[in-house]
């Protein structure tokens, strides 16, 4: 749906590309700018309606701010994207009058718990590309330092206003649930890359017992043709 938007309303901006592969790029880069603006804008007008504008702007930075780099759970399209942000919004905020200070505690635990989650699993890739270690430990880094911003932000907001407190809970909380989804969905991915790294290990193995007048077993069993005519080349 995006697509077709983008491509009705920025044609211009599309035929700048020097050729099909660089449009195809600003085309994806215009369609993830046009989904998040949609997603941003339907969560403040919830926070608007609901007398909640400051805190919805409060919890879309400590939110956005951590996500960028922590990762987590994605949908697998733009519309189930949009109906999770705005229905865990909306869950927010129709939970957020009946959460008093008497129940402080309770957010506190809950938010220490998602601080310890985010900081444990993050970066969640979600294997679009791969990560090099070292982007990974950069990524790691900037948590952590992130993490740490929004932990002294919270508590400054909670010595100024507790109700816009909660919202910066809310999004650390928030952001602990998707870290923890993102590892559940995106687990696969991890495990195809083990069984594809047991399978190039398996391939070393068979071409080392063929290389070799015996391998370091007491039982070798009959080799494949397909071994044999890779070994032959």
């Amino acid at each position: 749906m995006y697509k077709l938007i983008v491509k009705k309303v920025f044609p211009g901006v599309i035929n700048q590309a020097e050729n099909e592969e660089e449009k195809e790029v600003v085309i994806y880069g215009l369609e993830v700018m046009l989904s998040s603006m949609v997603n941003l804008a339907a969560m403040l007008l919830i926070g608007y309606v609901s007398n909640n504008l400051i805190g919805t702007v409060i919890y879309l930075i400590c939110f956005c701010t951590i996500r960028i780099m922590a990762g987590g759970y994605h949908a697998n399209t733009y519309l189930a994207c949009f109906l999770c942000s705005i229905i865990s919004y909306s869950f927010i905020i129709g939970i957020n009058p009946y959460i008093t200070e008497k129940y402080n505690m309770i957010l506190i635990i809950l938010a220490a718990i998602s601080y310890i989650i985010t900081l444990g699993l993050a970066p969640i890739l979600n294997g679009k590309r791969t990560f090099s270690t070292e982007e990974i430990q950069k990524a790691k880094k900037k948590v952590r330092f992130i993490l740490t911003t929004e932990l002294f932000v919270t508590i400054g907001l909670y010595q100024i206003n507790y109700k816009l407190y909660k919202f910066a809970i809310f999004a650390i909380i928030t952001e602990g649930v998707i870290e923890i989804m993102g590892k559940i969905k995106y687990s696969d991915i991890n495990k195809k890359d083990l069984l594809k790294k047991m399978m190039k290990i398996s391939m070393g193995a068979a071409l080392l017992s063929g290389w070799l007048p015996s391998f370091a077993t007491f039982h070798e069993p009959e080799m494949p043709q397909a071994l044999k005519d890779k070994l032959e080349k």
